[in-house]
């Protein structure tokens, strides 16, 4: 049954309302109102029209029959008479309003039932979509690929169906489980208790594939980086051969470092060719972590070579650490590479600023380090510093001798034994 029907079924039930009225505004409510609510008051103000017509003819019948007499109605009785219609207009009126209430619930039955489309405020349909935020919509994709005109009482062909299947191979993407999360609460509100054992297993599974997806997609990524490219495979980093392209790296506030001083054969042994973008940075993590530990003024440093409050730590500080990085992991010294290294690095060390000056603006308030660069730079543009070497913990400073080295003096001679 249509909504005009059960419209005209409904209205041809109640008293009041003529055939005409009824033609008017059911035959076309499109046109003639916009939803329920405005048909009902198109209804109400049709009431009111006939009644006021059929009132007025009432009128004029007492007052030919007035007219044989000498007395007129009061303003009290014409009062009275004005309540007991109002008071007779009141059942049909809320009888207009509860069927308001059923084509607003027939309307939204239909909304569910079509599953392919649903009204926003505007009124306008919209399609439901087979992909949305980068994850697939369950409802979309069968609609839009395994039926005809997104009608599921009409499936496509098995040679179809696997044909636009392949879509998921091709396109690996997460699944929305907001769906069939939805679904269980909207089956658990009808009652319908299967529904909502099916949809919860439904999220369930759909949430452990997209972990395994992900879970995949990293263990990939740094493979696939690596095909048809430079990078030579199935090396581990060495620290001798990294160690033979190190050399001293001065910051800007005259404090200096050897890479040699940081790195350590523990982490050289976490490293490999085989993720050398995810091993690069990593590494540079790993050494500017043990910088900031003992470098009370690594706020003041920019990854950027021209910075606005803070001082750039310049280029050699790059190359440098591609330098040694690229040895370490057995590369050829190309332009390519060492602008990819250096790629790393940079970003590396600008999160690792960003870090450390957070942290020190909760403490010390916002601006902060914005404010103590500015000083800093002006210090360092006014007066001349000596060059100090980080006192990195368990590392002995380059300008003392090892305790291993024995001064010639004290040298005893060694006899070598009679063969």
């Amino acid at each position: 049954m249509s909504v005009e029907q059960f419209i005209k079924e409904q209205l041809q039930s109640m008293v009041g309302i003529s055939d005409d009225s009824i033609g008017e505004y059911v035959r076309e409510p499109d046109k003639k109102s916009k939803n329920a609510g405005n048909l009902v008051e198109k209804l109400v103000g049709a009431l009111y029209n006939e009644e006021s017509t059929a009132r007025k003819g009432r009128k004029s019948r007492k007052r030919k029959d007035s007219d044989s007499g000498d007395e007129k109605p009061t303003k009290s009785a014409k009062s009275r008479e004005s309540d007991d219609e109002e008071a007779e207009l009141k059942p049909a009126i809320a009888e207009l309003a509860a069927l308001a209430e059923l084509i607003n619930k027939k309307e939204q039955e239909r909304a569910r039932n079509a599953g392919d489309t649903h009204k926003n405020d505007g009124g306008s349909t919209s399609k439901v979509h087979s992909c949305s935020n980068n994850r697939w919509n369950p409802l979309g994709f069968f609609l839009n690929n395994w039926c005809v005109n997104g009608d599921p009482q009409q499936p496509l062909d098995p040679t179809s169906v696997q044909k636009n299947s392949e879509k998921l191979s091709r396109n690996v993407r997460e699944t929305d489980v907001s769906y069939w999360i939805n679904l269980a609460a909207e089956a658990k509100q009808n009652g319908d208790e299967f529904n909502v054992k099916m949809a919860a297993g439904m999220a369930f599974h759909t949430e452990q594939q997209n972990r395994l997806i992900r879970m995949l997609s990293r263990k990939s990524e740094p493979e696939k980086s690596n095909v048809n490219s430079e990078i030579t495979l199935h090396r581990g980093f060495y620290l001798d051969d990294a160690l033979k392209m190190d050399k001293t790296i001065t910051l800007p506030t005259k404090k200096c470092f050897m890479l040699g001083q940081v790195i350590t054969i523990d982490e050289c042994s976490k490293w490999t060719s085989e993720k050398f973008d995810t091993h690069t940075r990593q590494l540079a993590l790993s050494v500017f972590d043990k910088i900031a530990e003992v470098d009370d003024e690594f706020y003041s440093y920019s990854a950027k070579p021209k910075p606005v409050c803070y001082i750039y730590v310049g280029h050699e500080f790059f190359r440098t650490f591609a330098n040694v990085i690229l040895a370490g992991f057995g590369q050829k010294d190309s332009n390519n590479l060492a602008s990819r290294v250096i790629g790393h690095v940079r970003s590396v060390f600008a999160n690792k600023l960003t870090r450390v000056r957070v942290k020190l603006e909760e403490t010390h308030g916002t601006k902060w380090c914005e404010q103590q660069a500015k000083k800093l730079k002006t210090v360092l543009e006014t007066t001349e510093r000596q060059f100090q070497w980080l006192p990195f913990q368990g590392m002995l400073k380059l300008e003392e001798p090892t305790p291993s080295l024995i001064p010639e003096d004290e040298c005893e001679e060694y006899e070598f034994p009679d063969e």
